[in-house]
C-alpha cells in the first residue's frame, strides 16, 4: 500500500512540475556591441544625434555610423523626412549628418 502512494505522490508532483515546451525560444546572443542581434538596443548611451562615438552603446539613439573619417551618433531612417535637424537627410537607412 505504501508504494501505491509513493507512486501517487511521484505522478502528483510529476504533474505540476512545468513541462518541457520545445517552442521556447534560447535566449539571443549579444554581439560585441552588446545588442541584441535581432538590432533591439539592450541600454543606450549618453551621446546626443551627430555626437563623435565608437559603440552603438554610446548614442542615446544606439546607432553609431562612420561618417567620412569619424564615427557619429545617428538613427535609422526609411525617407528623409525621418532625420530632423540637425541630419541633412537619410542615406543608406541611416541619417546622415
Amino acid at each position: 500500500m505504501g508504494s501505491r502512494i509513493n507512486i501517487a505522490l511521484v505522478l502528483l508532483v510529476a504533474s505540476l512540475l512545468p513541462a518541457c515546451d520545445e517552442r521556447i525560444e534560447p535566449k539571443v546572443p549579444i554581439d560585441a556591441d552588446n545588442t541584441i542581434d535581432a538590432g533591439v538596443c539592450m541600454a543606450t548611451g549618453t551621446l546626443a544625434p551627430l555626437d563623435l562615438c565608437t559603440a552603438d552603446l554610446d548614442c542615446t539613439s544606439c546607432v553609431c555610423k562612420l561618417f567620412g573619417h569619424e564615427k557619429k551618433c545617428s538613427k535609422t531612417c526609411s525617407v528623409p523626412s525621418d532625420c530632423p535637424a540637425p541630419f541633412t537627410g537619410c542615406t543608406n537607412n541611416f541619417c546622415a549628418p
